[in-house]
């Protein structure tokens, strides 16, 4: 009995994880890793929310093949750093794959709990300097880094992106960098992502005879939050957003004018609140054929701030879809990271970021 590691590249070598009996032999996994199908093969028969400790850790699942029927919705129970998905064979979409208001209240840069920070990340390591990096094996791209960077996400991520092959002028960085785009001042929206970044926060309206409250700019775990409407005088500005993908600003009320709350974790108060909800990090890798029907959808989207009579609240910034794969590509539904709508003068928030491509297999 010998056991081997890799082949005479340098690949890495496993064993089958196949369940179905048809390959007992071994895999050889030239470029990218797509899970091992420890999730099985998924066909919901109903609306799909995963369990996961609010402000936790990314969320990680590895199927076979995934399908997500029409009038379905997959998504997280509760908001957190990410929902990251491999399937090892094919994923087709009809229904809805969401992390619409499912971003994270946290500082990525604390290792620890903090004032911004909840919940601490279970690998205990802050995100670095240049945000979250997935690598993969990509033709006719010559980026070269010795691994995965998913610090702050979690161990479950850490450990499965371990598994992932380095890149050696083959492949492509896939970033997501730590600061999203920036919120948006008094009644301005914030700013679209670019680049992998989530959207900022737009700002709340100005009132009658005062400013509304600024937006905050998002994070690789969520999209910016937005301010609180003013309204009445220079004394009842709104307030700005919790940065962080924290609390929506607070809209303020005075002498029969109402300022709504900005869109936030959770929505900042006012005569109306703001939306509870930012939009959050969504990854899907691949390895066969990616399809999403005309029913089908994927989000990762903002919410509108209060929608007051006098002044609204800013939207929160939309997320950010990462989605890799190595077969075909068909898309006759949609795919969507809006901001929060703008309500009542106040600021939308910006857009987030959605990147689709084809990698190696």
């Amino acid at each position: 009995m010998f056991k081997l590691n890799t082949d005479r590249q340098g690949y890495k070598i496993r064993p089958s994880h196949r369940t179905d009996g048809t390959d007992k032999g071994l895999n050889i996994v030239a470029a990218n890793y797509w899970g091992d199908g420890s999730d099985g093969n998924l066909s919901t028969t109903g609306n799909v929310s995963l369990a996961n400790t609010q402000d936790g850790d990314v969320v990680v699942k590895q199927y076979s093949s995934l399908t997500i029927n029409s009038g379905h919705t997959f998504t997280t129970q509760y908001r957190c750093r990410g929902l990251v998905i491999y399937v090892d064979g094919d994923c087709v979409i009809n229904g809805i794959l969401s992390m619409n208001a499912r971003g994270c209240k946290c500082n990525p840069a604390d290792a620890t709990t903090s004032s911004y920070t909840p919940v601490a990340p279970s690998d205990g390591s802050a995100v670095g300097a240049n945000g979250i990096r997935f690598v993969r094996a990509k033709s006719g791209i010559t980026e070269t880094l010795s691994a995965s960077e998913v610090n702050g996400c979690g161990n479950a991520l850490k450990n499965i992106e371990a598994n992932q092959n380095g890149i050696n002028a083959n492949g492509k960085i896939y970033a997501i960098p730590r600061v999203g785009a920036s919120g948006g001042g008094s009644a301005a929206s914030g700013s679209a992502g670019s680049s992998g970044q989530s959207g900022g926060g737009g700002g709340g309206s100005t009132g009658t005879y005062s400013v509304g409250g600024a937006g905050t700019a998002g994070t690789c775990f969520s999209g910016g939050t937005g301010g609180g409407g003013g309204t009445y005088s220079s004394s009842y500005a709104g307030y700005a957003g919790t940065p962080y993908g924290g609390a929506g600003g607070a809209g303020r009320s005075a002498g029969g004018y109402y300022g709504g709350g900005g869109a936030g974790n959770p929505g900042g108060g006012g005569s109306v609140a703001g939306g509870d909800g930012t939009g959050g990090l969504l990854v899907l890798f691949v390895k066969g054929n990616l399809t999403i029907g005309s029913s089908g959808a994927i989000q990762s989207k903002g919410l509108s701030g209060g929608a007051a009579a006098s002044s609204g609240g800013g939207g929160s910034g939309g997320g950010i879809v990462l989605m890799l794969y190595a077969g075909s590509y068909s898309n006759s539904g949609t795919i969507s990271v809006a901001g929060g709508a703008s309500v009542t003068n106040s600021g939308a928030g910006g857009s987030g970021n959605a990147v689709i491509e084809k990698v190696d297999l």
